[in-house]
């Protein structure tokens, strides 16, 4: 009898290695990731990232574009607008592969997120009846962006269109006003961060989405972005007072 032990999804974050995106380790495997995520222009039609398995194992990988929730996480239904070709692959180690998204359907006037799963199973050895297999999942995250923003730089929009306000209950907020999905990397208030290094990062929905926190009196406030390489950009910044 040969158990499956199913890992908890993993969302892939960039790695300080300069060839190297981002890794998935588990037993004696480890697939690498050209990208941690992915911009599907819809004049292009599809986008693609690299996997390479540097473990000692083949694997099964089983990938899927999932939907998004409204507060930019994974949904479990299928995204309607982009799937993956050939999705049912194995991958022997020390190969290479190419996983392209598809567009299927084109989205409206703003960017729209989903999630490229990829799920990984070690192939069975056949003295291997009792042993437990780990499986694993990364997420990578899809943005499908209009036509009309092909050449409009998400982080030089921010500048002018990622708003500070005052919420009624006396908190401040950061407020995504542009057409793009924004993820926080980085948010500090008078030099002290606010959010968590190991807290997931939050994600700001095209035109309504916002990040509510505390900030004293005559503060400055400066955050960092991810831009479309999961990179960090250089900070913005607002005084409380303004």
């Amino acid at each position: 009898m040969r158990a499956v032990l199913w890992g908890a999804l993993a969302l892939l974050a960039a790695s300080p290695a300069a060839t190297v995106a981002s890794a998935l380790d588990f037993d004696a495997n480890r697939i690498e990731f050209s990208r941690t995520r992915i911009v599907l222009n819809a004049g292009r039609g599809s986008a693609a990232l690299t996997l390479v398995n540097r473990g000692r194992d083949t694997v099964l990988m089983n990938a899927a574009v999932l939907d998004a929730r409204a507060d930019g996480t994974a949904d479990r239904d299928l995204c309607r607008f982009a799937t993956v070709e050939r999705p049912l692959k194995p991958l022997a180690a020390g190969e290479t592969e190419i996983v392209r998204v598809a567009l299927l359907d084109a989205p409206g006037e703003v960017e729209s997120l989903c999630f490229l799963r990829a799920r990984f199973i070690p192939k069975a050895s056949p003295d291997s009846d009792t042993r437990v297999t780990s499986v694993l999942a990364a997420l990578v995250k899809v943005f499908l962006r209009p036509e009309s923003l092909r050449d409009v730089d998400p982080i030089e929009r921010a500048r002018s269109d990622l708003k500070l306000e005052k919420t009624a209950g006396g908190r401040m907020a950061i407020r995504n006003a542009t057409p793009f999905w924004l993820t926080l990397d980085s948010l500090e208030v008078a030099g002290k961060p606010v959010l968590a290094p190991d807290a997931r990062k939050p994600m700001l929905a095209p035109m309504t989405g916002h990040y509510e926190f505390d900030a004293p009196a005559s503060s400055l406030v400066e955050a960092r972005l991810l831009d479309d390489e999961g990179r960090p950009s250089n900070p913005l910044r607002w005084n409380t007072e303004q």
